[in-house]
């Protein structure tokens, strides 16, 4: 009964009337009744007087978009954000003041790209957070940019968790790295690889790797399933060698199938760094 609890907690503050636990709940309490002057007052208390008190800032972001202020809920929000790392909880919270910022245009797309970039930047570490926003790009059919964020977290946090999947068929839709046929434009320059049964760190290198070439050809000499899905999630077009009987070497096919000026040959089975041809 929320009367009761509400007197309860009356009682209650009276016997402590500077916990900020209990103004934290009193404003929840205010949020769910929609009596959001009294709320954003309760949580206004606890963040004048533990300003780095996270939860009650982004709990006063909540009460300020009920209320119709999304301007107020983000700065709030925001606030709670960059004083300590994240909960679950929370990341759906700042994701849902975002979203709802943006459905009544108090805010565009790039703001909320800042946003997010600017506390996954103060959070490299927090995979909640990045997943959360590939979700929301994947749903806004943004696949380029969710598949780059793909590729961080893949390269962060590893792929056990499905994610490689995802990878995989995102990639699918928008396609591989890839120069058009006949554009050896002066200075382009293509990602010869050859991969096998065994790559090291294959992720970690590939996205090194890509930053610094136009498209990536991979041969596959035995590659696994495995190591074929994270050559496609990093944009590589890959061919097996046993498909081409008449080619003399993988070299000769990665560089048949590359189309820029130079290859950077890459031997992704081994540690050692490539070579221009």
């Amino acid at each position: 009964d929320i009367e009761m609890a509400a007197e309860t907690l009356r009682i209650t503050l009276n016997e402590h009337p500077k916990s900020a636990a209990l103004h934290n709940a009193k404003g929840l309490l205010h949020l769910e009744m929609a009596e959001y002057v009294q709320s954003i007052q309760s949580f206004e208390t606890v963040t004048t007087s533990i300003p780095d008190n996270a939860d009650a800032h982004i709990n006063l972001g909540m009460a300020y978009l009920q209320q119709g202020d999304p301007s107020g809920a983000i700065t709030a929000a925001k606030k709670g954000f960059l004083i300590t790392n994240p909960f679950h909880s929370n990341i759906i919270k700042m994701a849902k003041i975002l979203e709802s910022a943006v459905s009544i245009q108090a805010i565009d797309r790039l703001q909320i790209d800042r946003m997010y970039t600017t506390l996954i930047g103060a959070y490299p570490h927090n995979k909640v957070l990045i997943y959360q926003y590939i979700s929301d790009l994947l749903a806004q059919g943004r696949d380029a940019r969710a598949l780059d964020f793909m590729e961080m977290a893949i390269v962060r946090f590893g792929y056990d968790d499905g994610i490689l999947q995802h990878g995989v068929s995102v990639r699918a839709k928008i396609g591989p790295m890839r120069l058009e046929n006949g554009s050896r434009s002066a200075g382009s320059l293509s990602l010869c690889a050859l991969v096998g049964a065994n790559c090291p760190s294959l992720e970690k290198r590939l996205a090194a790797l890509k930053g610094q070439v136009q498209e990536i050809v991979a041969v596959s000499i035995g590659a696994t399933e495995e190591v074929l899905q994270i050559a496609k999630t990093f944009g590589a077009q890959v061919y097996h060698i046993d498909d081409y009987p008449l080619v003399k070497s993988p070299w000769d096919l990665a560089t048949q199938m590359a189309v820029g000026e130079q290859c950077l040959r890459v031997d992704l089975r081994s540690g050692k760094s490539g070579e221009l041809a």
